[in-house]
């Protein structure tokens, strides 16, 4: 059967719900439906119907692509913990949205993070284009206690794009966390490291720290990293800080690079 996804990813009428629900707990094994197991699934989901799903999964429902997407667009700690015993793959790709690890960061959602990674997911998988690993989207929330979380679980700072994100953003708290705790080396060329797939997607491949934040102007971060012992020397693409903070007319920034 073709699925539309304009219905399958919609929330179904709470009469038709009824009607699903009622036939999938009848005494029938193997009920007649106009649709699909698979497509009630997926409606189920996008009505945050639990009990729907619940019938769907005790017919042996398969979790196909168009319900781990569902899954997906719809995350949440309870829906998981009904799915995961049923076969839920942890770490589906979602494409753009990366995997359910990075919308649990992106969400801030701690316990569903917390549940992800015991149950199996990769901290360090790269998302799509455009997306970051969960730590660096978990700096970028300045989220300390999601960062110390997933690198607990194994993620790799080194790498991950996660100071320049710290930097960037002005995210001074964790740079803290990052430099004095876990002891990233401030000049690191933090792309130096990165996996293929981030150096793709990356429009500046060689920024270091102070680098980022002289791009984004942030005088508070050029300020800390500075003091911190930042290399307001060296050159990335050819370019040091100062010169990437002129090209971009932030002036305060200039000035205190060159002071």
């Amino acid at each position: 059967m073709t699925e539309d996804p304009r219905i399958i990813w919609s929330p179904a009428p709470a009469e038709q719900r009824a009607q699903w629900k009622s036939a999938l707990e009848g005494s029938t094994p193997n009920p007649e439906l106009p649709v699909t197991l698979e497509h009630i699934l997926c409606r189920a989901i996008l009505s945050h119907d639990f009990d729907l799903v619940r019938a769907c999964l005790s017919k042996e429902v398969e979790l196909n692509s168009w319900v781990h997407e569902s899954v997906g667009m719809r995350l949440s700690l309870d829906l998981v913990e009904i799915l995961m015993p049923a076969g839920l793959d942890v770490n589906y790709n979602l494409g753009r949205q990366g995997y359910y690890i990075t919308i649990a960061v992106r969400k801030n959602d701690l316990s569903l993070a917390e549940y992800l990674l015991q149950h199996g997911a990769d901290v360090n998988k790269p998302g799509m284009v455009y997306q970051f690993p969960a730590v660096a989207l978990a700096v970028s929330n300045d989220n300390a206690e999601m960062v110390e979380l997933l690198i607990q679980h194994g993620a790799q700072i080194d790498g991950s794009g996660a100071l320049g994100m710290a930097a960037a953003h002005g995210k001074l708290k964790m740079l803290d966390l990052l430099l004095f705790k876990y002891g990233v080396d401030i000049n690191i060329n933090d792309n130096d490291r990165k996996t293929n797939h981030l150096r793709f997607i990356m429009k500046n491949k060689d920024f270091t720290a102070l680098h980022e934040a002289a791009a984004a102007g942030q005088v508070d971060a050029v300020t800390y990293l500075l003091k911190h012992g930042a290399n307001a020397d060296l050159e990335a693409e050819g370019r040091t800080p100062v010169m990437v903070a002129r090209e971009r007319e932030h002036w305060e920034v200039v000035e205190l690079l060159e002071k």
